[in-house]
């Protein structure tokens, strides 16, 4: 037979149930946009979740309390508190004869507070930390300035706000925030109405990074943020900036001496920190999106089959139907 007349037959065919026709191609159109569908989220989640690790670069180091597997988080991750990393162990981490390719460390701690100015208030959380967070994360300021040194190690009651802070608390006003005071408070702390803080800055707007919005963040000087609202001595997490990516295995030698010096920590005893880069993180998000993506991936198949299989009973149907023809 012709291929002429086989097209024929089969457009005669087609036209003849049109409705068949239209329900069998809808089919096929839906589970094919599904598998695009669902393949295009998982790569596009992916993509985001690295994004958010590789944005702050691959030359910083994460120091946190707490002894974890190679893979897993540290404890601290689960809530459980963790007192062993102090000031102390940033002082020893600044010493530039052991630790030659380190050119930044930056302690910090974190909490939830509730920010007030005149008549309106927030909840926000804070970053406590010291004058050396511009020299390890890199931004921009929209107004003012970056607390320094000399305001950090003297107690000053000064704070750098981020920029959808500034805008809920002072974007509709038209007052400019770099002077004003306001207050933050934490739901532990018994000082009414809370801390005052002077605003010198204003961060400009930087979106998200490691999962949370830098832009609704406070900057509070590192004594204030541990012991007038945490009401605490250690810290979270230090965080240290080295020379190059080529220097990170060696730094994170470095830094693991000096700190079990630091600890007293004894041959054969295991570590009371964990020492982490943006690659480690990098690798374990990489599993988890991969797993993600496998997971989407057999979904799709699933639909796909079982789309094909509601094919085939058409078409079992509809060749039943016309084998007294055939």
């Amino acid at each position: 037979m012709a291929v002429g007349n086989v097209l024929r037959l089969t457009i005669r065919g087609l036209l003849a149930r049109r409705a068949r026709t239209a329900l069998t191609m809808l089919g096929i159109m839906i589970g094919v946009a599904g598998v695009i569908t669902i393949m295009s989220l998982g790569a596009g989640a992916q993509s985001l979740i690295l994004g958010q690790v590789t944005k702050l670069g691959s030359n910083l180091l994460s120091i946190q309390p707490g002894k974890s597997t190679e893979n897993g988080p540290p404890v601290q991750a689960f809530g459980v508190v963790i007192t062993t990393l102090t000031n102390q162990d940033v002082d020893a981490l600044r010493n530039q004869a052991r630790l030659p390719h380190v050119m930044a460390v930056n302690p910090g701690v974190q909490g939830n507070v509730t920010v007030t100015w005149g008549s309106r208030s927030l909840d926000s959380s804070f970053l406590g930390t010291d004058a050396t967070y511009p020299q390890v994360v890199n931004f921009s300021m929209q107004r003012g300035r970056f607390f320094d040194q000399q305001q950090e190690q003297g107690g000053a009651n000064v704070v750098v706000l981020g920029s959808s802070v500034s805008e809920e608390l002072f974007g509709r006003s038209g007052v400019d925030p770099v002077g004003q005071i306001i207050r933050v408070k934490d739901s532990q702390q018994s000082e009414a109405g809370g801390t005052p803080l002077r605003v010198i800055g204003v961060i400009a707007p930087r979106g998200s990074s490691f999962f949370q919005n830098q832009d609704a963040l406070l900057f509070l000087p590192l004594q204030i943020g541990q012991e007038r609202i945490l009401g605490i001595r250690h810290l979270q997490v230090i965080t240290v900036k080295v020379r190059d990516a080529s220097s990170v295995d060696q730094s994170i030698g470095d830094i693991t001496a000096v700190l079990r010096q630091t600890h007293r920590i004894q041959p054969g005893e295991e570590d009371d920190f964990t020492v982490r880069n943006q690659a480690d993180a990098i690798n374990i998000l990489s599993m988890i999106t991969n797993a993600m993506s496998l997971f989407l991936t057999a979904m799709a198949a699933i639909s796909l089959i079982v789309g094909g299989i509601g094919i085939l009973n058409i078409m079992l149907v509809t060749v039943a139907e016309r084998t007294r023809e055939i």
